[in-house]
């Protein structure tokens, strides 16, 4: 779930269920693909949505450095038209065999019935291994956002936390943080990708 104060001084709180899968190629320490998700906010924006992406990740002996850009839309014949476009930077560090820590900066725009809102985003994200084929994960993800149409901006502060379970080869490897724009919002993330 999230919480956002906007400008009138109110929190909001909602939910969103997603899902997602990747489709990559590895080429020496190169593995590149797409993304894409299908989700719904049950609450704030009451759409569905679906999400491509194209994406990259270098590995780096123990750090990892990917890149995710992408578009959503809302998929709901509601009154609303609602995309985004945007792009996200995470960087990955394996401190320990067991435990993994992560930070990620991005920006985009998402046009809501041709009202243009503009955000820039920061995460950090930790996931730790309890056995090879289970691990438990938090992240944090903030953003800023404004719509200078009405002249306001206000911030989302979004907390995710979970039980990950790994079918085939294991270990503690995420992948990409598959914002959805729209919400602020992680999506599910699966590794192994390949």
């Amino acid at each position: 779930g999230s919480s956002s104060e906007y400008p009138d001084g109110a929190n909001y709180s909602y939910s969103v269920q997603t899902v997602s899968a990747h489709v990559g190629q590895t080429t020496g320490n190169l593995t590149y693909g797409g993304m894409v998700s299908v989700g719904q906010d049950v609450d704030w924006w009451d759409e569905n949505f679906m999400t491509f992406a194209a994406e990259a990740r270098y590995e780096m002996g123990s750090s990892a450095l990917s890149a995710q850009f992408g578009v959503t839309n809302s998929t709901a014949s509601g009154d609303d038209d609602i995309s985004a476009n945007y792009g996200r930077i995470e960087g990955e560090f394996q401190i320990t065999p067991n435990f993994l820590a992560g930070m990620n900066i991005g920006g985009g725009s998402i046009d809501y019935d041709g009202d243009i809102i503009a955000f820039v985003t920061w995460g950090v994200d930790a996931e730790y291994n309890i056995t090879s084929s289970m691990s438990v994960f938090a992240s944090y993800q903030g953003s800023f956002e404004t719509e200078e149409s009405e002249e306001e901006a206000w911030r989302k502060d979004s907390v995710l936390a979970g039980l990950r379970f790994r079918f085939g080869n294991g270990g503690n490897q995420t992948t990409f943080a598959d914002y959805n724009p729209m919400t602020g919002v992680e999506h599910v993330r699966f590794s192994d990708w390949e």
